[in-house]
């Protein structure tokens, strides 16, 4: 039996198998999450119209987070290639997120 045959029979059997209940709750989150968020953002502009602030204001407000996004994705794939550890790159997602949840924002 060739190579190339034994990858295609290994391969069929791992696509065989149904995905980790775990993989699939992942699946589920990254999906209803996005979803909610395509649904809701054509509405951020109206939102922000609505409150008053001018054509120049909701401009810099929608163009935010694409701008973060270009920046803080390089810097996340720095990162996991200069330290391969996967527990490094969770100890600082863990410490972001424990310091995000520190700021009261309505003191």
């Amino acid at each position: 039996m060739g190579q190339g045959v034994q990858n295609a029979e290994a391969t069929k059997r791992m696509t065989d198998q149904p995905a980790p209940p775990r993989m699939f709750l992942l699946k589920t989150f990254n999906l209803t999450f996005f979803a909610g968020f395509a649904a809701l953002a054509p509405f951020l502009v109206l939102y922000y119209e609505q409150n008053g602030l001018s054509g120049s204001e909701i401009g810099i407000l929608t163009a935010i987070p694409p701008f973060v996004t270009l920046f803080a994705s390089s810097m996340w794939g720095a990162l996991g290639d200069a330290k391969p550890a996967k527990n490094v790159r969770l100890k600082i997602l863990r410490r972001n997120i424990l310091a995000e949840l520190r700021v009261d924002p309505y003191k």
